[in-house]
């Protein structure tokens, strides 16, 4: 009897573990699959955690052939998964109030990978504007909804060389996972080259 009993609890624990190995296999597929009306599938992404001070390393390029009017701000993902830059960095600028206006570019959010790098380009002052020179700044990664607190602490970012000049209102484009087109659109800006 006693053999019989335990050949049965044994057969119960391999069905109930063939049970569970089989539910968690179905909540994965339902936790990324969705139902449409019609009675097809479709894919949902789960959502990336936003870039923070805690995941993201912030370092700055200058470009000394325009006279260094123009910045390039890049964002390295420093943690082990990927995180999503959203709209533009908010910097500013010590004695300064608010934050640098965006300039005109591809308005996007950027997933980046573990390892991996997104740009921001600057228009840091317009030729022949009076312009004060500042040792660093202070960048805040904006969160997944606008016109919210950012989700990130400010981040100071110590400038090239030392110092950088800046007019009287700097710009910053959208976050670009290309450094080309982050180019492209900083030089653009107020006629660069």
């Amino acid at each position: 009897m006693d053999a019989l009993w335990g050949i049965t609890m044994g057969t119960a624990r391999n069905k109930w573990k063939t049970y569970t190995s089989g539910a968690a296999v179905v909540a994965a597929v339902l936790s990324t699959t969705a139902f449409s009306p019609n009675g097809g599938t479709h894919t949902v992404k789960t959502p990336t955690v936003a870039c923070t001070e805690a995941n993201t390393k912030l370092t700055t390029t200058l470009y000394p052939h325009d006279s260094a009017q123009h910045m390039l701000l890049t964002a390295t993902n420093t943690g082990n998964r990927a995180c999503t830059l959203f709209r533009y960095p908010l910097i500013i600028f010590p004695d300064r109030d608010g934050w640098a206006g965006p300039l005109e570019s591809a308005m996007k959010d950027v997933t980046i990978a573990p390892g991996k790098k997104a740009y921001a380009g600057m228009l840091l002052f317009r030729v022949d504007a009076p312009t004060d020179a500042v040792k660093s700044m202070s960048v805040s990664l904006q969160g997944r909804v606008p016109n919210e607190d950012p989700d990130s602490l400010p981040i100071e970012v110590p400038m090239p060389g030392g110092f950088v000049n800046i007019d009287d209102n700097p710009v910053v484009s959208y976050w670009n996972a290309s450094k080309t087109k982050a180019e492209q659109y900083m030089f653009k800006a107020a006629g660069g080259n």
